[in-house]
């Protein structure tokens, strides 16, 4: 009677440390995939950054050297729609990336909802950029 017992208390205990093991290794992936989000969302921010200085530079090199009022507002337009195209593919490749499993965990979808996201996580983007955190 005791070897059941004994049996049964060693199922129940692998069957819990199996169920806390998924639950902590799930915990895990998921602090992971928001990590890889946010650090994706940053990079892109900064190339965005980095586009827009591009940008100012090319139309002042345009003005520079008497481009046309409309050859400028074209290259304005061109450029705008490029930043457009890159923010739209760059959140829908970040959320194509998240598994299945992790649907319910995706919490922007566009532009706008990115950067509330962004916004939410701020004590990171500090981390990141070497601030200090507020006490």
């Amino acid at each position: 009677m005791q070897v059941l017992l004994y049996l049964l208390v060693f199922i129940f205990g692998f069957y819990t440390y199996k169920t806390f093991f998924v639950y902590r290794i799930a915990s895990a992936s998921l602090f992971m995939l928001r990590v890889a989000q946010k650090t994706s969302l940053l990079m892109l921010l900064k190339a965005i950054e980095h586009h827009s200085y591009a940008r100012t530079f090319c139309i002042s090199q345009l003005e520079k050297n008497n481009a046309t009022k409309n050859n400028i507002d074209s290259f304005k337009i061109y450029m705008n729609n490029d930043v457009e195209l890159l923010k739209a593919t760059a959140i829908r490749d970040i959320n194509k990336s998240v598994p299945s499993y992790f649907s319910h965990a995706i919490e922007f979808d566009d532009w706008e909802s990115a950067m509330a996201f962004l916004n939410k996580n701020k004590e990171f983007v500090n981390l990141l950029n070497g601030e200090k955190a507020n006490d």
